[in-house]
C-alpha cells in the first residue's frame, strides 16, 4: 500500500524501480488513500504496507511500515 505523500513509500517505489522485481514476484501498487475498502479487506492499517497473499488471495504475511526492511531485496528474500 502506497501514499504520494509518505517518504517511505517513495524510497521503496524508487527502490523497486532500481533493483526490478523478480520473475515469480509480481508487486502491485495501491493507492493507500483512495483504496479504503482493500485496506480493509487485507487489514492494512498504515501506509507503506507491503503484504503478501497466496494462491487463493489471503493474506500469507504483511509488513506494516515496511518493518524489517532496509531495501525491496529485504522483502524478496523473505518471499
Amino acid at each position: 500500500f502506497h501514499a504520494d505523500w509518505c517518504s517511505n513509500c517513495r524510497f521503496f517505489e524508487n527502490d523497486i524501480e532500481s533493483n526490478g522485481v523478480p520473475e515469480n514476484v509480481r508487486i502491485v501498487k495501491v493507492d493507500y488513500d483512495k483504496e479504503a475498502s482493500l485496506r480493509n479487506i487485507y487489514g492494512v492499517t498504515v501506509q507503506s504496507t507491503f503484504v503478501l497473499l497466496d494462491s487463493n488471495g489471503s493474506v500469507a504475511e504483511d509488513w506494516p511500515f515496511a518493518r524489517g526492511l532496509s531495501s525491496i531485496n529485504d522483502l524478496y528474500e523473505q518471499i
